[in-house]
C-alpha cells in the first residue's frame, strides 16, 4: 500500500504506532483529540490501508535487522580470524596473531546462536494458560501494602 493512499493524519499514526504499539498514544500523539483518540485508533488498526502499511513497515524492519545482524556476524568472523591467524613470535615460535580478540569474537558468535546464556528461559502455564507477571508498583504502594499486611495480622 502506497503513502499516497493515507491521509496526513493516518501517515503519522502509523509513525507513532509503530513506536510502541500502543493505538490510543498514537492516536494523540498524531494530532487526534484525546477524548476520540482510542476510538480512532481502534478504527484505524481496523482499516486495510493502515494496516496493510504497518505490517510492510514491519517487515522492512525486520528486513533491515536481520542484515544488520549479518553483517556484524561477518565482521566478527573476519576478526576471529585475523586473530587466529598464526605468525611466528621474536623466538620463531608459531603462535595465535591476537588470542584476547580470538577469544572474544568466539564468544560473542556463541552467544549469537544461543550457545551461551545468562538466564534461564522459563515458560510457567497454568491450566494451558500462562502466568501473568505482577505489575511493578512504586516503593511507597510496597510500604503501603505492607503496613495493610501488618496491620491484618
Amino acid at each position: 500500500m502506497t503513502k499516497s493512499t493515507l491521509t496526513p493524519k493516518q501517515s503519522a499514526f502509523i509513525d507513532e504506532y509503530l513506536i510502541d504499539f500502543n493505538g490510543t498514544q498514537a492516536a494523540i500523539r498524531a494530532g487526534y483529540s484525546p477524548k476520540t483518540a482510542n476510538t480512532i485508533a481502534a478504527q484505524n488498526l481496523a482499516k486495510l490501508s493502515i494496516h496493510s502499511e504497518i505490517k510492510e513497515r514491519l517487515n522492512k524492519r525486520a528486513e533491515s535487522c536481520e542484515r544488520k545482524a549479518l553483517d556484524i556476524i561477518k565482521d566478527l568472523q573476519a576478526i576471529k580470524d585475523s586473530a587466529m591467524r598464526l605468525i611466528f613470535d621474536s623466538q620463531g615460535n608459531e603462535v595465535m596473531a591476537h588470542p584476547p580478540s580470538a577469544i572474544r569474537a568466539l564468544e560473542l558468535e556463541g552467544k549469537y546462536i544461543g550457545m551461551f546464556t545468562d538466564k534461564s528461559a522459563v515458560d510457567v502455564t497454568t491450566v494451558g494458560k500462562p502466568i501473568e507477571a505482577a505489575p511493578l508498583i512504586s516503593p511507597e504502594e510496597l510500604d503501603a501494602a505492607i503496613k495493610r499486611a501488618r496491620e491484618a495480622v
